[in-house]
C-alpha cells in the first residue's frame, strides 16, 4: 500500500509528499484502515487533523458502508472523501467502450495492429522501411496502454497518420509470410480497407483527445477541486456541443473525403437479421443509407461518454466544497453570502464562525487593495487562486483575516486525485528488481524516497 500526504503551507503552495510503501497481510478494508492509521501515528499526524481523503473506486477503499473511506469518516467526519477523479474518468471511457460496439472493436483492432508490428524486429524494420517511402513525417506507432484509457489518443493518431503504410505493410506480411502472423496480418489488412474501421478510428480520436487533455489537468498535483470541476464541465460541454446534426454532417463528410484513397467504397454495412426463434412478427429497424447508420454510432458514443461523465463526477462530498467556494467568491465580489448550517456543523471546531463572517465582509477591501497594488483592478473574482494571491501578496492580510487564511488552506487541502501515490507505486519497478528481492521493508522505503525528486511527484 502506498501512502501520500497532501498539505498546504502558509504561501498556499499545495504539497503532496509520499510517505512510503507498507506491506499489508490482507487487502480488506479493516486491515487497510488499521495500516493507514498506523502510518499516521508513526508520522505524528493525528487523525483529527485530516480534512480530506482520496482513493480509487475499489469496494474495499471507497465502499459506502464498510470501505476505508467510510471507516475514516466515522472517526473523523471532516475528512471528506473524493473518488480519484482520474480513475473516475477512466471508468467513464471504459463504460463507453463496453457499451459502444464500434469503439470497442476499433480499440481492439488498434491493439492488434500495433502488436503485430512492434513485437517483431523483422516486421518493425519492414514498417519503418515502407514508412520512410510513404509517410516519413508521420509519428511512429505507439502501444495502446491497456490500463490508462486517457492516454490513447497518441496511439490512435499514429495509426491514422500511418494508415496507408499499415495497409501496405500488412499486405506484404501476408504475402511473404507462412506463419500464423501472416494470416492475422491479412485479416487486419482487410479490416483496415473498410470504411467502418476508418470511421471508428476517427470517432475514437474525437472522443479520446479531449478526455486526455482533461486527464492531464486532473492529474496535476496542485489542481484544486474548483479547477477540476471547471475542467470537467468544459470537456462535457465540448462533447455535448459536438452532438448536433451540423457537427455530424461536417465530421462524416470529412471522414468520407479522407477515406476515398484509403478504404473501399462507402457502402451500408450488412445488418444482421433477427433469428427465427426470436422473431415476434415485428421487423427490425433497417438503415436506409450509410450516413443514417453512422449517425447512430456517432451520437451513441457522444451520449454515453457525456452521461457517464455527469454520473461519475457527481460525488456527494463535492456539494460541501461547492458551497465553500461560492461563499468566498460571493464575499469577494460584495455579493450576499451565507454560511450554510451544514458548514457550521461540520467545521464547528475549526473556525470561529462569528469572526469568519466578519473577515469575509473585509475580503472585498483586501481584493481592492491587491488590485491597486498590482495596477490591474479586479472587476470580478472568479477563482479561489485570485483570493489566495491577494491574501499572500497583501502584507498583513493573513494575520488580519486569520479565519480566511485558515479557510483557504483547508479548501486547498482537499485532494482531487491519487496520481502522486500512483506514480510512487510505479517507481517500484525500478527499485525492487530481481537483484533486490530480499531487501527489507525499511530499505525499500529508503530507496524509494531517494529515487523521488525533491518537490516533484
Amino acid at each position: 500500500m502506498c501512502v501520500a500526504i497532501r498539505w498546504v503551507n502558509d504561501d498556499y503552495d499545495i504539497l503532496e509528499e509520499p510517505v512510503g510503501l507498507m506491506e499489508v497481510p490482507k487487502t480488506d478494508a479493516e486491515t487497510l484502515t488499521s495500516s493507514l492509521k498506523d502510518v499516521l501515528i508513526r508520522c505524528v499526524l493525528p487523525l483529527d487533523q485530516c480534512r480530506g481523503q482520496a482513493y480509487d473506486g475499489a469496494a474495499n477503499m471507497s465502499g459506502r458502508l464498510r470501505g476505508v473511506a467510510a471507516r475514516i469518516r466515522n472517526e473523523q467526519p471532516k475528512a471528506l472523501h473524493v473518488h480519484c477523479l482520474a480513475h473516475s474518468l477512466n471508468l467513464c471511457l471504459q463504460d463507453t467502450a463496453r457499451i459502444c460496439t464500434i469503439v470497442h472493436d476499433t480499440l481492439q483492432l488498434v491493439i492488434e495492429v500495433v502488436k503485430i508490428i512492434k513485437y517483431s524486429p523483422k516486421r518493425s524494420s519492414l514498417f519503418h522501411t515502407v514508412k520512410s517511402q510513404l509517410s516519413p513525417e508521420a509519428n511512429d506507432l505507439r502501444p495502446l496502454c491497456p490500463t490508462q484509457w486517457t492516454v490513447r489518443s497518441s496511439s490512435i493518431s499514429a495509426v491514422l497518420a500511418n494508415y496507408s503504410t499499415l495497409s501496405t505493410v500488412l499486405e506484404l506480411i501476408n504475402e511473404t509470410g507462412r506463419d500464423e502472423y501472416a494470416v492475422k496480418a491479412g485479416g487486419l489488412a482487410k479490416q483496415l480497407q473498410t470504411f467502418n474501421v476508418y470511421f471508428g478510428v476517427k470517432l475514437c480520436q474525437l472522443v479520446f483527445y479531449p478526455t486526455e487533455q482533461l486527464s492531464r489537468t486532473l492529474q496535476g498535483r496542485d489542481t484544486t477541486i474548483q479547477e477540476a470541476t471547471q475542467a470537467v464541465l468544459v470537456t462535457k460541454d465540448y462533447l455535448t456541443n459536438k452532438r448536433t446534426d451540423t457537427c455530424f454532417s461536417e465530421f462524416y463528410d470529412r471522414v468520407a473525403r479522407d477515406a476515398q484513397s484509403l478504404t473501399d467504397d462507402l457502402v451500408l454495412p450488412r445488418q444482421r437479421k433477427i433469428p427465427r426463434r426470436l422473431y415476434d412478427g415485428v421487423e427490425a429497424f433497417q438503415y436506409r443509407t450509410p450516413k443514417v447508420f453512422y449517425r447512430q454510432k456517432y451520437f451513441e458514443a457522444l451520449d454515453v461518454v457525456s452521461v457517464e461523465i455527469a454520473r461519475r463526477f457527481a460525488q456527494h462530498d463535492f456539494s460541501v466544497v461547492v458551497d465553500m467556494e461560492q461563499m468566498v467568491l460571493s464575499a469577494s465580489n460584495r455579493e450576499p453570502f451565507t454560511v450554510s448550517q451544514h458548514f457550521r456543523d461540520l467545521y464547528q471546531g475549526d473556525f470561529d464562525m462569528g469572526r469568519l463572517d466578519t473577515h469575509l465582509k473585509m475580503l472585498p477591501d483586501i481584493i481592492k487593495r491587491y488590485g491597486e497594488f498590482t495596477g490591474v483592478p479586479l472587476k470580478k473574482v472568479t477563482n479561489i487562486r485570485t483570493v489566495c494571491q491577494a491574501m499572500k501578496e497583501k502584507l498583513g492580510a493573513t494575520g488580519l483575516c486569520s479565519e480566511i487564511h485558515r479557510f483557504l488552506k483547508l479548501f486547498l487541502t482537499i485532494p482531487v486525485t491519487t496520481s502522486t501515490a500512483e506514480r510512487t507505486f510505479s517507481a517500484l519497478r525500478r527499485i525492487k528488481t530481481y537483484l533486490r528481492l530480499s531487501m527489507t521493508q525499511e530499505r525499500l522505503n529508503h530507496l524509494l524516497l531517494l529515487s523521488l525528486p525533491q518537490g516533484k511527484n
